[in-house]
């Protein structure tokens, strides 16, 4: 069912006077779920900004967001800067089964935003990328927009392990394959680019991949990566009771600016995540799987 047939149920409940408080909260909330086999997402649209609500693991653990999706707050128009107000527009927004597009509008100036979430096959990741559209007929310019960036709520007690891989580059390094304790403070950012480490000073490009695995009996997590292979970052803080992290292109250099002629768009790079247990050896095998169904054949989700 789309959003606009069930906003034509809604129209009908409501002049029969069938609608309860509850069923108002929840339409309202306009939450929607998309699940694999390994990985179960809830998201949800507020009036001014979606969020990645949680992550279940089926058999381990689950992953409980704080924050709502941090949205561009301003644009820059000529010499001036323009405050961005999102309104969700519910008419235009969809839930199916297996995608959800939520969409926001900013009156003045005229811009359109997209949230998407996309289930590409029965097993493994799910998907997600943000589209930003230039409605007006002004050139404009906006500032960096994450691919996703989230807040979990965790146990500061918990035992948390982090994975990541370096690039082989020139020269592989004596360690390669990461795999890190994310104590209390663990602060990590780490970037690829298409150039590769062209200095020995600086830390070593990885894979723009992560993986997080709680130290439960069930050796379950997370992992998150990004489908492009421009300049991009994976960002990653622990602090209490809070793991943050963001995935998406490289603000560095700043400031981050991208040109909108009217007409255009701009869209974030695909970033995917998905849950595993088994460990990191039960994360391969998923996405050892889902290699061998053949890559992508495009980096737009719609």
């Amino acid at each position: 069912m789309t959003t606009q047939e069930l906003w034509r149920w809604i129209r009908r409940l409501v002049a029969v006077g069938a609608m309860t408080a509850s069923a108002w909260s929840q339409i309202l909330d306009q939450t929607a779920r998309l699940q694999t086999a390994d990985t179960q997402l809830t998201v949800k649209a507020g009036d001014n900004s979606p969020s990645l609500v949680g992550l279940n693991i089926p058999g381990g653990s689950k992953w409980v967001n704080r924050n709502s999706e941090t949205l561009i707050q301003s644009v820059e128009i000529g010499e001036s800067k323009a405050p961005v107000h999102w309104q969700l527009d519910r008419d235009a927004s969809r839930t199916e089964e297996k995608s959800v597009s939520f969409v926001y509008e900013n009156a003045t100036p005229h811009l359109r935003l997209t949230w998407l979430w996309k289930v590409p096959a029965a097993y493994g990741p799910i998907e997600h990328q943000v589209r930003i559209e230039n409605l007006g007929s002004q050139e404009l310019w906006i500032p960096m927009q994450d691919s996703l960036a989230f807040d979990w709520q965790i146990d500061p007690q918990s035992r948390l392990e982090h994975l990541y891989i370096e690039k082989g580059a020139d020269r592989p390094s004596p360690i390669g394959t990461h795999e890190v304790p994310v104590t209390e403070g663990y602060r990590w950012t780490g970037t690829s680019s298409t150039y590769g480490d062209l200095r020995q000073d600086e830390p070593r490009e990885i894979i723009p991949w992560s993986l997080i695995e709680s130290r439960d009996s069930a050796q379950s997590g997370w992992y998150a990566g990004i489908e492009f292979s421009g300049r991009t970052h994976v960002s990653l803080e622990r602090k209490e009771d809070s793991l943050h992290g963001s995935l998406g292109l490289n603000p560095d250099p700043s400031p981050f600016r991208t040109r909108l002629a009217p007409g255009e768009s701009f869209e974030t790079p695909v970033v995917f995540l998905g849950g595993f247990r088994h460990g990191a050896d039960g994360a391969g095998k998923q996405l050892a799987s889902l290699g061998a169904g053949g890559p992508r054949q495009s980096q737009n989700l719609e």
